[in-house]
Formats: C-alpha cells, sequence, structure tokens
C-alpha cells in the first residue's frame, strides 16, 4: 500500500473503470464499499502529487479500512484479455446461445469489472431478454449496486419466469427478506426451501421472516427442519437463540443447549459518558511565517497542477479498438499488440507522427495507417479531455449518447449520433468513455434542468450493414452506400451483408442494379454461390423476369447436369410444381446435404396439396445443421394447410426446446396456437416476439389475433393505428381487409380511393380487385365491374414486382380476360397461389357452379396457410355463404 508520513510518500490520485459494490471486507470483517479502479500511484509533499511512479489496477478497496490488492495495469489487462478472449470467440462461434455470454459476464464480475459486466449484460439482454439466468445476474448485480428496487424487479421477472429455478427463489425471497416484506417472503422462500439446492439457506430465511411476524410455531418448525438436513447447525449459537425466544413464546421446555445460548456473561454496559465540550475560543492571528508557508503550498499546489496538465497534454490516450470476427496483431511505432476479436486496449502516445500496421495472426498485413497527434494548446487544456479511436478495418459503428438526468423523470433527455465508417478520430469531452452511464446521478434538489453528460461506446447492436440502412432510411444515401460497399469489402461472401447490399441497390437504384449486384455476388463467391443465385433469382422475380432466368438456368443445368445445385437452382424458376418437385428429389439424390432442396419440395408438395409429404420435407429440413430459421415456420404452414395443426405441434415445440431464442421457431408456435384458437398461448408467445420483432410487427400481430378472436375492439385498435404516423399505412390495410372481411365492400372500395399515396399502387389495386370479386359474388356484376376497371388502371401505374403481375392476372380473371389456368400459372410463379383460388371460384360462383365455388375457395383457405390475406375475408365468405 501507499505510505506517507507528514504528507510526504506516496498516494493514489485518480480512479477510472471503476466498479463497486456493497459486501463484508475480508480483512476488516464489517461492511462496506468494495472498489476496484484504474489508478496512478504518485510521489507526494504534503499530499500534493507531484511525481508519477506507476499505473495500477485496484481490487477490492474497503472503504473502511482502505486494505486492498493491487496489479500493475499493464499486467492486469494482458491477464483480463488472455481470460475473455476465449469467452468471445465462443461468443461468436454461438451467437444465438446464452451461455457464453453467461460464462463472459460472470467472469467479468469475478475479475472485479462490474462496470463491463453490466454492458455486457445489457447487451446479452437485448438479444436474450427471456433468458431466467441473464435476468438473475442482472438482480445479482443490482444488488451488489444497492438498487434493490431493480434487483426486486428482476428477481421477480425471473421467478415467474421460471418458478422452479432454485437461484431465481432463493435470491427473491431473500430480497424480500432483507426489504422486510416478509409477509410475501414466506410464500417465496416456502418454494425455495421444497428444492434441494437452496432448502437450507430457504429455511433459515422462512424461519427467520415467521419470527419477524411472531409466527412462533411455524418458525420454530422451519429451525427443526434445518437442523434434521443440516446437523452442524445445532452447535450455532445465534440459531439456537432464535429456537429459544419461539419456545419462550409457546412456552415450550428449552433444552440445555438452547438455555446456554441465552445466556450473557458481561453484566456491564457500556459507559455512556460524553466529554465535555471544550468553548470556542478568540480568531487567532495569522503569523508571517505560516503565511509564507500558505504561499509555498500554493506554489506547489500551482507546480503539480502544471506537471499534471502536462503529463495530459504529454502523453495522449488512443484506444485501438478491433471490430474483426478474427483476432489481429498491431505494430505500433515498432511495438507489438496483440488484440482479440471484438476487444480493445488503450495505450498513451506522445505528440508526433505514429505509424500501425495491422496484420492477421498468420501475418498477413490487412492495412497500415500513419496518423499524426498534436497537443493542446495550453489554454484548452484545462478546459477539455480528449481520446482518439483507432477503428481496425472501419469495422465498428460508434454510439455518442447525450444524457439528460434530472431530478423529475419528464426533464430527463437521451439524443445519440451514431459514427461509421472512420478509421482514426478523435472525441472530446466524454463523461463515460467506453462505458456505460450511470442510471442517475446526484442532481440539486432546486434545479429544474437536466444535467447533460455524455457517453461513448461501441455500438454492440449496430453492424455496417445495419449502419448502412439506417442512413438509407435518414436519406443519407451516399454515406450508406459507403457504409454497405465497405462491409462488403471486409466479408465479400457474408450471406446477410450481401443481400443487405442487394436491397440496397433495388431500393436506393433499380431492380436492373440489384440483379446486377447480385450477379458480382456469384462471382466473388464462385466457390460457395448458392445463396448469391437465389437473391440473384428473387430480384429477377421481382423485376418480372421468369421466362428470361428459366432460359439462363435451363443452360446452367444442360452445362451441369450433375449439378444438385444446377438442379435445385432450376426447379425455383419452374412453373409447375410437378416438374420442379422432379428439379429438387434429383438434387437430393446427388447431394443429401444439401438444405435447400429439401425445403423447396416441402414447398412445391404443399402447391400440390400433398400436405403430409410436405411436413416430412421439412421435418427433415428441420433436422439438418445449418439450416434458415423459416423452415418451421414453413412445417408449421404445411400443417395448419392440412387442417391439422396439432400435427405440427410435438416437433415445433422441441426445436424451440433446443432453439429458445430461434425467431422462426416462436412465429411457428404462434401461427399454430392462432391456428388452434388457443388465444392464451398466441399471447405468452408475443410477448417472447416484443424483443424479436419491430413494432410495426407487432401492431400487426396483435390486431391480427384480435380479428381472429373476433375481440370486440379490434376496430378501435385500427382507428388508433390510423392515427400514428408510423402505423398508419398498416391500419389502413388492417380497416379495408376488415371491410372486405364484414362483406362491406363498396365501402373498401372507396377507402382504397381515398387512400391516395398511402397505399403501393400494387396492394391497392389487389384489394379492390378482392372488393370487386365479393360484389360478383353477390350478384352485382355492374358495380363489380366499374371497380375491376379502376383496379386495372391503378395496377398499370405500379412499379414492377412479383405483387403487380399478380394483381392484373387477379383483375384479367375476375373480368373474364385471362382463363384461371392462365392465373395459377402467374400466381405460382409469385407463390400467390390462394389469390389464383379466389378467381376460381368467383368464376365457379358466375357460372352457377355453387359446389365449385365452395369447393375452389377452400382451396384458396387451405393456400393461405400464413393466416395472411386473404385467409380471414374468403373464410367469411363462405361462412356468410353457409357452410
Amino acid at each position: 500500500m501507499p505510505f506517507t508520513l507528514n504528507g510526504i510518500g506516496t498516494r493514489y490520485y485518480g480512479a477510472s473503470n471503476r466498479s463497486a459494490h456493497v459486501d463484508v471486507c475480508q480483512k476488516c470483517g464489517r461492511s462496506a464499499t468494495i472498489s476496484s479502479y484504474d489508478t496512478r500511484e504518485w510521489f507526494c509533499i504534503i499530499y500534493i502529487p507531484l511525481i508519477p511512479i506507476a499505473k495500477y489496477r485496484i481490487l477490492d478497496d474497503c472503504s473502511r479500512c482502505r486494505r486492498h490488492h493491487r496489479l500493475s495495469l499493464k499486467q492486469f489487462s494482458e491477464e483480463l484479455q488472455k481470460t475473455l478472449s476465449p469467452l468471445r470467440d465462443a461468443i461468436k462461434r454461438s451467437p444465438r446461445d446464452p451461455q457464453p455470454y453467461i460464462e463472459l459476464i460472470r467472469t467479468l464480475v469475478g475479475w472485479k469489472m462490474r462496470a463491463d459486466a453490466q454492458r455486457e449484460l445489457e447487451a446479452a439482454t437485448r438479444l436474450f431478454p427471456q433468458d431466467v439466468e441473464l435476468t438473475i445476474l442482472d438482480a445479482q448485480l443490482a444488488v451488489d449496486g444497492g438498487d434493490w428496487n431493480r434487483a426486486l424487479s428482476m428477481y421477480e421477472r425471473a421467478y415467474k419466469t421460471e418458478p422452479q429455478n432454485p437461484t431465481a427463489a432463493y435470491g427473491y425471497g431473500w430480497l424480500l427478506n432483507q426489504m422486510e416484506r416478509h409477509e410475501q417472503a414466506i410464500s417465496i422462500l416456502q418454494s425455495a426451501a421444497a428444492q434441494q439446492r437452496s432448502k437450507s439457506g430457504a429455511l433459515y430465511l422462512l424461519g427467520s421472516a415467521q419470527m419477524k411476524l411472531s409466527r412462533w410455531n411455524d418458525a420454530l418448525n422451519s429451525y427443526q427442519q434445518l437442523f434434521t438436513l443440516e446437523p452442524k447447525y445445532t452447535a450455532d449459537k445465534n440459531l439456537l437463540r432464535q429456537i429459544r425466544e419461539c419456545k419462550q413464546h409457546l412456552g415450550y421446555q428449552l433444552t440445555e443447549a438452547e438455555r446456554r445460548a441465552g445466556r450473557r456473561w458481561w453484566p456491564f454496559g457500556r459507559s455512556t459518558k460524553l466529554k465535555p465540550m471544550k468553548p470556542q475560543g478568540a480568531t487567532a492571528l495569522v503569523r508571517p511565517s505560516l503565511a509564507i508557508a500558505g504561499l509555498i503550498l500554493v506554489a506547489i499546489s500551482l507546480f503539480s497542477f502544471g506537471f499534471y496538465e502536462w503529463d495530459r497534454r504529454a502523453n495522449m490516450e488512443v484506444y485501438f479498438d478491433n471490430g474483426l470476427d478474427r483476432a489481429v496483431r498491431l505494430d505500433l511505432d515498432g511495438k507489438h499488440l496483440n488484440l482479440g476479436r471484438n476487444n480493445r486496449t488503450k495505450e498513451e502516445l506522445k505528440d508526433g507522427p505514429h505509424a500501425v500496421i495491422v496484420r492477421d495472426v498468420a501475418g498477413k498485413e490487412i492495412e497500415r495507417l500513419t496518423f499524426h497527434l498534436d497537443e493542446m494548446s495550453i489554454l484548452q487544456s484545462p478546459f477539455h479531455d480528449r481520446f482518439f479511436v483507432y477503428n481496425v478495418g472501419g469495422q465498428r459503428v460508434y454510439r455518442r449518447g447525450t444524457h439528460g438526468f434530472a431530478r423529475n423523470r419528464e426533464n430527463a433527455s437521451y439524443s445519440e449520433e451514431l459514427i461509421g465508417m472512420q478509421r482514426f478520430f478523435e472525441m472530446r469531452d466524454i463523461d463515460y468513455p467506453f462505458q456505460q452511464p450511470p442510471d442517475s446521478i446526484s442532481v440539486d434538489a432546486n434545479s429544474s434542468s437536466a444535467v447533460l453528460k455524455t457517453s461513448f461506446n461501441a455500438a454492440e447492436d449496430i453492424d455496417l450493414p445495419t449502419f448502412a440502412m439506417i442512413r438509407l432510411r435518414q436519406g443519407k444515401t451516399d454515406e450508406a452506400k459507403t457504409a454497405i460497399e465497405h462491409a462488403v469489402a471486409s466479408a465479400p461472401c457474408d450471406t446477410r451483408t450481401r443481400r443487405t447490399q442487394v436491397y440496397f441497390a433495388s431500393t436506393a437504384g433499380s431492380l436492373d442494379a440489384a440483379s446486377d449486384t447480385a450477379h458480382r455476388w456469384i462471382t466473388d463467391c464462385a466457390q460457395n454461390n448458392l445463396e448469391a443465385h437465389r437473391a440473384y433469382q428473387d430480384i429477377n422475380n421481382e423485376n418480372e423476369r421468369q421466362e428470361a432466368l428459366r432460359d439462363e438456368y435451363g443452360r446452367l443445368l444442360a452445362s451441369s447436369p450433375n449439378s444438385a445445385e444446377a438442379h435445385y437452382l432450376y426447379g425455383r424458376v419452374e412453373n409447375d410444381p410437378a416438374d420442379a418437385a422432379a428439379q429438387y428429389q434429383e438434387a437430393i439424390r446427388l447431394d443429401p446435404k444439401l438444405i435447400w432442396p429439401r425445403v423447396a419440395l416441402g414447398h412445391a408438395y404443399q402447391m400440390m396439396e400433398r400436405y403430409d409429404d410436405a411436413m416430412r420435407e421439412f421435418a427433415a429440413a428441420l433436422d439438418m445443421e445449418g439450416r434458415d430459421d423459416s423452415t418451421a415456420i414453413y412445417y408449421a404452414m404445411a400443417a395448419i394447410g392440412k387442417g391439422s395443426p396439432f400435427s405440427a405441434l410435438a416437433k415445433v415445440d422441441d426445436v424451440r426446446k433446443s432453439h429458445p431464442r430461434e425467431l422462426g421457431a416462436i412465429r411457428a408456435r404462434w401461427l399454430l396456437a392462432v391456428a388452434m384458437s388457443d388465444w392464451d398461448k398466441a399471447a405468452a408467445l408475443q410477448k417472447n416476439l416484443a424483443s424479436l420483432d419491430s413494432p410495426e410487427a407487432m401492431w400487426w400481430n396483435t390486431t391480427k389475433l384480435l380479428r381472429f378472436k373476433e375481440d370486440p375492439t379490434v376496430d378501435a385498435t385500427i382507428d388508433a393505428g390510423l392515427r400514428d404516423r408510423n402505423l398508419q399505412q398498416l391500419a389502413l390495410n388492417a380497416r379495408i381487409e376488415r371491410l372486405l372481411e364484414k362483406g362491406e365492400f363498396a365501402a373498401a372500395a372507396e377507402m382504397i380511393a381515398k387512400s391516395g399515396k398511402a397505399l403501393q399502387p400494387s396492394s391497392a389495386a389487389l384489394l379492390e380487385a378482392y372488393a370487386g370479386g365479393g360484389l360478383l359474388l353477390q350478384g352485382d356484376a355492374q358495380s363489380a365491374e366499374k371497380l375491376l376497371a379502376d383496379a386495372e388502371k391503378l395496377v398499370v401505374t405500379a412499379p414492377k414486382s412479383r405483387e403487380r403481375k399478380v394483381a392484373a392476372a387477379v383483375i384479367a380473371g375476375l373480368r373474364g380476360s385471362q382463363s384461371v389456368d392462365s392465373v395459377m400459372a402467374a400466381a405460382r410463379e409469385a407463390d400467390a397461389t390462394a389469390h389464383a383460388w379466389f378467381v376460381a371460384g368467383v368464376r365457379a360462383a358466375v357460372a352457377h357452379d355453387s359446389l365449385g365455388k365452395r369447393a375452389l375457395l377452400a382451396h384458396c383457405i387451405r393456400a393461405s396457410s400464413d393466416l395472411e390475406f386473404p385467409y380471414l375475408e374468403v373464410r367469411a365468405l363462405l361462412l356468410r355463404s353457409g357452410t
């Protein structure tokens, strides 16, 4: 420990990267605030720091006795890095498994890095909001920080989610007991006492809580159970005193051990005599010698302050932050640094030029950069803190947040700025660099304004593709384009990154530009370009180039007849599902390990209404490693189309059990719950989806559930959505579909006409076509023809897309200018056969074939097995017709 004698010696000054919690000190045995932090040891004269000695990481500094452990900051950083790197690698390997995140957080807590642990916990909780272990960790950290209210809410959530979890039950009961909420604690502790892992501790707390409520018999029973379970407690004097008190209140006979435990041998009380106060003397004059000493102290203070400022100006902090998906080696001015993936290190550099070369672990150069650091002027230095960031590969996106802390919640504020695409930059006046800000700070009680603090950290939830889409939505197209191109340059064959690039090209450019982008992806990743071909086919399907695709992939198949991928890709552009199924079967025969052909074969069987075959193929794909999340949804849809959603329950539940965070599995189970009218289960699953889906998707699913339940509040929910700018377009669609469902076709058409540009032209045309089809079913051919003519004018104005082609076919089919077979062909190409079955049913009704109408509309419902439009609308048509 540092030591001073008469103000001369060594002391610590400064504390950063602080982690603190309330605990019992292992040295003095008293309850205290136990802190760990980075600091520097100084040589002092009269307690004024003059000469810096070394930087340390202080561990377990007791606020009472001040005893602690310490490590060289450099050694601590190296050891910590060595420990954390494998854990972060495990997270990279299994990003959907919460266990590596939990291990990382526990390790950080073990290394006394609670602030970092809290930051990692918050990031993990965003990914796994329903994970009980993470919730318990959150509660434990809140207890350590003295935030009992937050800890209570976390323990309560964990206990409600998993009542049988012994840690959740015991922690919840312990905290309630500590907060003297004994009545509530008793029921929780009884639950904890029923579980072997927490039985003894829960029984002790249970007895204590029952004593507080004067339930002496219950308390005695709890303590006696504890004795039976753990005989060693029979020698615990504190526990014996508790039992003694219970028996005395109940009038029971005491044992000899209980009587001895209650004895007090020291009969005398502690003296409370106060020392007399000394009278206050007169004001003393300052002697000249003391004045000179004061001037010397001021001079020393000024010298020390100047030295500190000089040190801060001369040694500038630079964070080297590696956002790459692999470890790197840095050569910094000849000094070698190892930097794990998704990790950072801090160096102090002096004024002047510096050169950095970044290499991978094999020694291959990734990039190099020369940068220049300039000292701040003497006038600026006292008023500004600053640091620099070297963003390896330019991969990180950073978040600068401005937090307005206030006593009144309504005066608090928050704003943020994202910083991306910068390799080396300076940041100034940051209160919380690379750390999470606190939930609250001390604010003047008389102040009504907010106190502004600034945080700076890596935006772990935003990668470059996401950053590009954010900038695109903000209208910053050039920056978005640069970001996505940079992401592609770093990971040229990453599926998500390249699909984002294709989407960007279609949104900011055109479908032709997106097609060219997808084609470049095929060329760039020739060794593994199946996903690139899929994206290329999807975008050209949107561009209504189905015939050209058939020619192109027919030639590819002819040149590679033994290629499983070629057969699969040709099957994707086949118009007839039976022909497509034959191609998929051949692809599976040639390469049984390919997943997509099995999924596609299941889909083809579903289009042919061979639902058992479809479920078999989807089930096989679900058991394959590396499958897409959507497979579980396809499996559920096949069961719904078959008319027996319960037949998919066991498999989907197995998938959810083995992959609890898989979005597709949760959505699949939600579809099954809705199809089975299990409203409670559907509502519970929607809570799971809340953290994974967008607010718009959540609103749509909530509204859909209300429609299925025939809940009378659905119309009020849609009205509220129409008043919300963010939900207006969705609510407008919901209102029109609702009118179609109720058979109010003229009102639906009127709303479509009033919507103007709020609806996409192709969507509006398709909805108007359904209104016209509904009028045809009602026998009002004249009004229907007018609506269909208006829909035809509208669809001509729509941009090229599969939806436009389907809408045009549906309108022509309803008007009789296109055959039902032709409409079916167009719908199959767009994977929208439900609309073709609707046209067939209406044409049968016009031909007075009532039996055919009902059968064909039933086909339409089965084909709408995603439970989206037109499932409810056509089902209502059949119900109104008496079937």
